[in-house]
């Protein structure tokens, strides 16, 4: 029977070093600055006092993770379990330098290294950081919340992976990595939780495994399942729909794992993922100037906010083992349906907003008298992306190991907005959950929404397909000059083709280059360094047009087939004729903007890192200091129009360069046999370089409303960027002879992890702050040989605090998300063959 994990020939082998050399690194390591890296686990069979060190494949082929030449962190699936852990909000705060944007389930944002989305841009926006489940890449549009039971580890890479993962992880990478079917054992596992969230509801969370080999050490079948009802903490005081625990979430699905093992040589795994994930009530506070009566928790939303969303992910690998190296063939085919009520606190004066006095007037527009209208929006986001990757990966041992690769992507989205509003004011926005229905394919939705009092546009909701082609090429390669010189160099060479069903877009079309280049020094078998340059890239998106079709038809008609950025000031009465002023207001005001590509946004990343161990393994220190020059950011700007047709209109482009400083450290200790601590922190300074402002002074025409404010200045902190991050967290064992079992243990493990505050915006307006909170956690449990019971509280202090503020533009209030309230609960484990 083959082992689980492989001792790969493409791990560099090790070289003979001197007593001197050893005694030389182990002084010149007390100095060091290290990269946090909570990648060490405890050793379950071996030496029980030191620290034993995992493999990886973050670098596409296995290796120890002290001898990687880059930043990254791996939490352990045991790790996992120690924290409780359930998805990516209950460990992000353990890996330095990854921050969180928390807008509730199926909408949450990773920023790595202080590389951020702006805040503001819409779902279905390509992000800066990959996240891939086993080979499968799932993060273009948003990030699911795929949960992380039977986990082996989850590796996270920090800086740009453009070399091997391509498109999307301008600031890193997150990798899930599940259990395999094993087809020489049996197995199972079952672990249950009952949690209550002070002063509401109990959850209850349901997990189940089953490994069964189906022919001996041939064919085997794992099966995962779950189902997590999970209460809310927030109060919705509306009237008509109140809600003392509104957000809660339902979370239900399972994974089917086939492993074949035809030859000895070859591997064929075989997998499918289906997740269904709801939510029902807004999971914000809202913060409003008319609603002063709210509390903390509180809202007051006449829909009551509405989250489906659903995951199916398929994936067939091929591994070939042969004399001089791995060949890998994955593919993979993601299927991700999203439908949401968003943005329902967005109460407005309809005819007008003064961002200077952030009150509604009327500028003259509409009816001479203001009228307070609810809008809300029920979104839809359709996804579906193929994808394949061939890999061959060197195992000859020797000075030289590669991996080289192409890849291919093939994804399709549909994203729709259906905004409603009551001129009367008389009917609550429940029409909205009646829509929901409709669109959910329940059957039948009584009452049936009124198509009369619904704004309903098939090109606003998106009823044409936007389809993204990748093609690349990589590779990288490692090359030992010597026992203690290596050098490390990568290129990927990418093609990416966008097209739209939408008339109004243009195709997009972008190729280049990402570059990697690094040398690494063992100075001995306990301590190496490193210097890493690297390149990462964000694709750009459709050059986009806020005049209508018809509109830009009949201009190019009338200034001899001119479009949208070759208008010239002399233009300007014939714009004048078209465009009408209450007539799609923002794209009159500024027609020459509607034509602007949003191009790539590039960075280059400098590094330098060391790792160490010291007192016979008992202690390891990583550390890593970094700079990255971030070029052509991609923004997204708020425009008021002040026009009851269209109150307010949003313009993306590429402003300002960004300059991010930082250092990560992680200590772990093996204080004893039976303790073990843990030290992490993140010290990120993300600046802009120059004022960021797509609507310039001076522009040659007129302008409605307030758009020459920067969207940022030069030296403001990178939205929803934390400065500092610390997480200190320890296990405690010890016996527990009173049951009258010897082979009972005891554990107590504990964690503190501090987050600094952020903004949402350049602006960094006082109410736009969140962040400044620590909390405490703590897990008391006895395990024996198949079980495990323990008891848990997390947020000990009952911590209140913001964990982000959702600007909704030109409202009388943001969403703000809050720390989940002090919650107590209970876990049970059970397993066999493990």
């Amino acid at each position: 029977m083959r082992a689980n994990v492989k001792e790969s020939a493409a791990i560099r082998p090790t070289f003979r070093k001197t007593e001197l050399s050893s005694a030389v690194g182990a002084i010149l390591s007390v100095g060091t600055l290290a990269v946090i890296c909570p990648s060490t686990v405890v050793a379950q069979e071996a030496d029980p006092s030191v620290l034993e060190e995992i493999i990886v494949t973050a670098s596409r082929r296995e290796q120890r993770i002290n001898e990687i030449p880059a930043s990254i962190t791996a939490l352990s699936g045991q790790q996992l379990e120690r924290m409780g852990a359930n998805g990516l909000e209950d460990y992000f705060t353990a890996i330095p330098s990854l921050s969180l944007v928390d807008r509730g389930p199926g909408r949450n944002n990773i920023i790595i290294r202080g590389v951020t989305n702006d805040s503001s841009l819409f779902y279905g926006d390509p992000q800066t950081s990959a996240l891939y489940f086993d080979e499968v890449p799932v993060s273009e549009g948003t990030y699911p919340d795929l949960h992380t039971f039977d986990v082996q580890r989850i590796e996270v890479l920090r800086g740009p992976q453009g070399t091997l993962y391509g498109a999307g992880s301008l600031g890193g990478a997150v990798r899930i990595i599940t259990e395999k079917p094993d087809p020489g054992r049996l197995a199972a596992k079952l672990d249950t939780t009952v949690e209550g969230i002070s002063g509401h509801d109990v959850g209850t969370r349901l997990n189940l495994m089953l490994n069964t080999p189906l022919i001996e050490d041939v064919l085997a079948a794992r099966v995962v399942g779950y189902s997590h009802d999970i209460p809310g903490f927030y109060e919705n005081v509306n009237g008509f729909r109140p809600d003392d625990d509104a957000a809660t979430e339902k979370l239900n699905g399972g994974r089917l794992a086939v492993r074949w093992l035809p030859t000895e040589n070859l591997t064929i795994d075989a997998r499918a993922i289906v997740q269904s994930q709801e939510a029902d009530g807004y999971p914000a506070e809202q913060d409003a100037l008319p609603l002063a009566h709210l509390d903390k928790f509180q809202h007051d939303f006449g829909s009551g906010g509405k989250l489906d969303d659903d995951v199916k992910v398929y994936s067939l690998d091929a591994e070939l083992d042969m004399d001089f190296g791995t060949l890998i063939a994955a593919t993979s085919y993601l299927d991700r349906d999203r439908i949401f009520i968003e943005n329902v606190n967005r109460y407005t004066y309809y005819y007008g907003y003064d961002s200077e006095t952030q009150d509604y007037i009327n500028p003259g527009f509409g009816p001479n008298e203001d009228i307070f209208l609810p809008v809300s929006s029920l979104v839809t986001d359709d996804h579906y992306a193929w994808s394949g990757e061939l890999r061959l990966v060197s195992t000859i041992a020797g000075p030289l190991s590669y991996s080289v690769g192409a890849f291919y992507s093939e994804t399709t989205t549909n994203h729709g907005v259906l905004d409603y509003t009551d001129p009367a004011g008389e009917v609550h926005l429940s029409v909205l959950d009646e829509a929901a229905c409709t669109f959910l394919g329940d059957d039948p939705c009584e009452p049936p929404y009124d198509m009369n009092t619904v704004l309903f546009d098939d090109a606003d909701f998106g009823d044409f397909d936007d389809t993204l082609r990748n093609i690349s090429i990589y590779g990288e390669i490692d090359y030992a000059l010597n026992s203690q010189w290596t050098v490390t160099a990568g290129l990927r060479a990418f093609d990416l083709h966008m097209e739209s069903e939408d008339p109004v877009l243009e195709d997009y079309d972008e190729d280049g280059v990402s570059p990697k280049l690094g040398i690494q020094y063992d100075l001995n078998e306990s301590n190496m360094f490193y210097a890493l340059y690297s390149e990462g890239f964000r694709r750009g998106n459709y050059p986009g047009s806020l005049i209508r079709a018809d509109q830009e038809q009949e201009l190019a008609a009338r200034l001899g087939g001119r479009l949208p950025g070759e208008y010239t000031t002399a233009d300007q009465p014939i714009i004048d004729e078209v465009l009408l002023e209450d007539d799609n207001l923002c794209g009159a005001a500024y027609p020459n903007f509607g034509r602007q590509t949003i191009e790539s946004d590039s960075l280059k990343n400098y590094e330098m890192g060391a790792r160490t161990t010291l007192l016979d393994g008992r202690l390891q220190l990583n550390t890593t200091v970094y700079q990255v020059d971030w070029e052509n950011l991609q923004v997204l700007q708020v425009i008021d129009c002040g026009s009851g047709a269209g109150f307010f209109d949003t313009a993306n482009g590429n402003q300002g360069d960004a300059r991010i400083r930082g250092v990560e450290i992680d200590w772990s200790l093996r204080a004893t046999d039976r303790l073990y601590l843990n030290l992490s922190a993140g010290y990120t300074h993300s600046r802009l370089q120059e004022d960021a402002n797509l609507f310039p002074p001076g522009n040659p025409f007129t302008l409605t409303g307030v758009f020459e404010e920067p969207l940022g200045r030069s030296g403001n902190r990178s939205p929803a960027v934390p400065e500092l991050t610390v997480s200190l967290s320890g296990t405690y064992t010890f016996p527990v002879p009173f049951i009258g079992n010897s082979a009972y243990e005891g554990f107590l493990h504990f964690s503190y992890d501090y987050q600094g505050d952020s903004f949402t915006e350049y602006t960094q307006r006082p109410e736009e702050r969140s962040g400044d909170y620590g909390l405490v956690d703590l897990r008391l449990g006895v395990e024996g040989d198949r079980w495990e019971l323990s008891a848990f509280v997390k947020n000990v202090t009952d911590d209140d605090s913001r964990t982000y503020v959702d600007v909704i533009p030109l409202t009388r209030g943001n969403n703000i998300t809050r720390v989940q309230p002090r919650t107590i609960g209970m876990n049970f484990a059970w397993s066999f063959g493990d």
